[in-house]
């Protein structure tokens, strides 16, 4: 029987681990999305340069894409993420197909609350698109 070299191995086995990470990421971000939401993948996420390199992620409530991310890569540099992306499309029509909470939620309401949640990170955005038409802010 021939012995496997060290180096197959290794690589196998982080192959492994980052498809049980990329599961378990899937399995936690999907237990937080209202209903009737998801998250799509558009092509197989790759590694580039050090980091989970995603061809494009999209977030539809029910069938409208609230958000729209291309080329997006994350990594880890310097004890933080680091997320960049080039392009992040935001509809604002698609807000009014999330359902309506019940105010029962134990989900953060403020801003605050929310970034006491995410880990340290830093964001780069190449462009920013905004679609659809103005929203009146509705306060929670």
């Amino acid at each position: 029987m021939a012995v496997m070299p060290r180096i197959f191995r290794r690589r196998l086995v982080a192959l492994l681990a980052l498809i049980l990470l990329l599961l378990g990421l899937l399995l936690t971000i999907t237990q937080w999305l209202p209903a009737e939401t998801r998250i799509v993948l558009a092509g197989s996420p790759r590694w580039r340069d050090g980091g989970l390199w995603f061809p494009g992620i999209r977030y539809l409530a029910q069938d409208c894409p609230l958000a729209e991310i291309q080329s997006a890569s994350l990594g880890w540099h310097d004890s933080r993420w680091k997320l960049n992306a080039a392009q992040l499309t935001l509809n604002s029509e698609c807000l009014q197909k999330l359902p309506a909470g019940d105010g029962q939620s134990a989900a953060p309401k403020t801003l605050a609350e929310w970034q006491a949640m995410l880990p340290g990170a830093d964001i780069h955005l190449a462009k920013l698109v905004r679609r659809g038409r103005p929203t009146p802010v509705r306060w929670i």
